[in-house]
């Protein structure tokens, strides 16, 4: 008798943790779907920042980018729209990439060149970024002979924050 009581009691359980969840799940789903808010904008954060290694120097101050000795952390601030880029030097290509978006470059001839390309969208913010590398690289990159602003053969790895789709709309 007490073991029917504790299987009872079990599939009681299981059955309000399964309403529960189903009525929260319907519950978060109509939230996101009824809150279609088209002045809003998405945005992927307030900060895009690279870093190698473990983070622990706070970066920003009124520079953007903030390198360390070798051997230590290196870390950049990048910036989010083509407003901010521009002030760091960062031009945007005149064509959109059909599925991709506009890719960028450092604009002055005195940089360094960068192994990584900003790739914006018609509003001109940016929506991910394109790494480069000359040598050889394992999957998921891929070997390319020329894009965006690199004409020559190459390989590349794009990297989506957004959904490019819609980046030359």
């Amino acid at each position: 008798m007490i073991k029917i009581i504790k299987q009872k009691i079990v599939l009681s359980g299981l059955l309000v943790s399964l309403l529960m969840g189903t009525s929260i799940g319907i519950a978060l789903s109509l939230t996101v779907l009824i809150s279609d808010d088209s002045s809003q904008s998405v945005s992927v954060g307030t900060r895009f920042m690279l870093v190698t290694g473990n983070s622990a120097i706070p970066a920003g101050n009124t520079e953007m980018r903030v390198f360390v000795s070798e051997g230590q952390l290196w870390e950049e601030m990048l910036p989010l729209t083509l407003s901010e880029a521009k002030n760091l030097r960062w031009k945007k290509d005149v064509q959109c990439v059909p599925n991709v978006g506009y890719y960028s470059r450092r604009a002055a001839a005195n940089d360094l060149p960068e192994p990584y390309s900003l790739i914006f969208d018609n509003n001109d913010k940016v929506i991910g970024m394109y790494l480069f590398s000359e040598n050889q690289q394992q999957s998921p990159w891929e070997q390319i002979q020329a894009t965006g602003p690199f004409p020559y053969p190459h390989w590349g790895l794009h990297i989506f924050f957004q959904d490019s789709a819609k980046a030359c709309l």
